[in-house]
């Protein structure tokens, strides 16, 4: 019995787009965790006395957009910061240590930064790994078809 490529080819895609999404999922609830732990460890009173450094502006800002689930203006962002109890103390600018930050992660790639209602506003950068052969790379209608199937694919995750 000879194995069929192609078939091997979107059993594996399939397998990794699921993959995806599953890493994606656990990345915003152990974000939410993270924030429950924290929260649970200010009204214990547990920062520094038990040895744990309170988390940094740039990882606390990760933690907000992988939980967050939809993009957030720079305000929205500081509001949730604010409500983890985010100690601004060291910050002469808490707003400009924000926007640089922001601006950062946009840098970086781990963000994404686009307007929406005359505000910029930043999500979490969710990333689709598509595997595709050089043969369909190279002729334009196979390529099209892949195209198509990506957006449909994405469309019926969007509408889930």
């Amino acid at each position: 019995m000879e194995l069929d490529a192609q078939q091997i080819l979107a059993a594996a895609e399939t397998e990794l787009d699921a993959l995806v999404r599953a890493r994606a999922e656990l990345d915003r609830k152990i974000a939410g965790v993270r924030l429950v732990i924290q929260g649970l460890r200010q009204m214990q009173g547990a920062d520094e006395t038990t040895g744990q450094e309170s988390e940094g502006l740039t990882d606390s800002c990760r933690t907000v957009l992988r939980s967050a689930g939809k993009p957030l203006s720079a305000q929205e962002i500081k509001e949730r910061l604010d409500g983890r109890g985010f100690d601004w103390s060291r910050y002469s600018s808490p707003a400009s240590a924000l926007h640089t930050v922001l601006k950062r992660l946009a840098t970086r790639g781990q963000a994404v930064a686009a307007e929406s209602d005359g505000k910029l506003r930043y999500c979490w950068k969710q990333v689709r790994v598509v595997v595709a052969r050089k043969e369909d790379i190279d002729d334009p209608v196979r390529l099209d078809e892949l195209i198509e199937r990506i957006k449909q694919q994405t469309k019926t995750e969007e509408d889930q």
